[in-house]
């Protein structure tokens, strides 16, 4: 008799969610470098949300509290470079063989479903036409990338799909998690 079906979903939620928790805690890691070195400070922007009731501890010492989503959620990590120039990064991670849905549509809009929602692919270019740095990194594939929107969007334009295959992603990307080079 197999697990249900639910259960099966669940397990699949919580390995993605640990590893784009992973990439994220890896992107940190580079960022603390940046500040280290006095090049750009950039910090993960948390969640909207709003507690519910009382804050109390666990037994581990972590504050514990029920909360309700209080917002849109943009960008993942958000800051800027030593010369003050804006920067703006959407982490984004893919499992599995095949292409990546981005969720950019060959219009140049972000679709209803897929891996990049609107408002951060509103947010990403909005921050990159005022002359700020907008990237998406992406962890697929046994590898990362950072990908510039614009050259993400001019993919999805000429190919006609929203997909992005193994073979295609390094015309589109610039190998490596150390995307300030």
């Amino acid at each position: 008799m197999g697990r249900p079906v639910n259960a099966i979903a669940s397990n699949a939620g919580r390995l993605a969610r640990a590893t784009g928790e992973a990439f994220e805690l890896a992107l940190d890691r580079y960022h603390r470098q940046l500040e280290a070195e006095g090049r750009a400070y950039i910090r993960r922007v948390g969640a909207p949300v709003s507690v519910l009731g009382k804050v109390s501890r666990d037994q581990r010492g972590r504050h514990i509290f029920r909360a309700a989503w209080d917002g849109f959620q943009g960008v993942d990590f958000t800051g800027h470079t030593n010369m003050g120039v804006h920067i703006a990064i959407e982490a984004k991670t893919h499992a599995g063989p095949g292409a990546w849905d981005c969720g950019i549509d060959p219009s140049g809009e972000a679709s209803e479903n897929g891996a990049i929602q609107e408002r951060q692919w509103t947010e990403l270019r909005r921050v990159r036409l005022c002359g700020g740095i907008a990237l998406i990194m992406l962890r697929a594939w046994g590898r990362e990338w950072a990908i510039p929107p614009g050259r993400l969007a001019e993919h999805v334009r000429q190919k006609g799909r929203r997909t992005v295959r193994p073979d295609e992603i390094d015309a589109i990307g610039t190998r490596g998690l150390e995307w300030m080079r």
